[in-house]
């Protein structure tokens, strides 16, 4: 064990002592730098230097490309339009993911028109489905707000109908004479 310990610490005063002796080594060698350039001029001379912003204007610049010109002002108008829209808007609901808008119609202002068939105010000829719409409705039985669709899905479709992609086993007849038909 004793030998052992003997071993290492040799073997770390020796790493030590290389490391000074390459530190000396590299001190020296700085010492003997004269400071000069590859060809043999000064270092410490540097002659006539442009100022930064002369060598930045030197470099060429890229010009940004043309845009057509944008309306950046809000007309009165689009104001208005995004006003009404904030208006309609209901409060936000956490579990849905659309934003809710108010019910368009309140209590107040539902009204039916009277019935065209003879006799609907007898209540010998009164049906079932008269009972239905017979009062106008209260405020509790309106909601306050519905989630509307956006319909992105079926914006995102460029044909207004899907193309006919079958096999057409039809006779091609002939617009201009009865022999041009094809029966093939």
């Amino acid at each position: 064990m004793l030998g052992q310990t003997n071993g290492m610490s040799k073997s770390k005063a020796s790493i030590s002592v290389q490391s000074q002796v390459t530190t000396m080594c590299f001190m020296q060698h700085r010492m003997e730098d004269t400071g000069h350039w590859h060809d043999g001029t000064l270092g410490s001379r540097l002659g006539d230097v442009p100022p930064i912003s002369a060598v930045l204007g030197e470099r060429p610049t890229v010009k940004k490309p043309v845009r057509p010109l944008m309306t950046t002002a809000r007309c009165v108008l689009g104001t208005q339009m995004l006003e009404e829209q904030k208006a309609r808007e209901a409060d936000k609901v956490i579990s849905a993911d659309v934003v809710p808008k108010v019910f368009p119609v309140r209590s107040d202002q539902c009204s039916y028109p009277q019935s065209g068939k003879k006799g609907a105010k007898n209540p010998l000829y009164a049906t079932s489905s008269q009972a239905y719409g017979n009062e106008v409705p209260m405020d509790h039985q309106l909601p306050d707000r519905f989630f509307p669709s956006t319909n992105k899905f079926t914006k995102g479709f460029v044909d207004g109908k899907p193309r006919y992609t079958g096999l057409n086993t039809a006779a091609c007849l002939s617009r201009v004479h009865k022999a041009l038909d094809e029966h093939y």
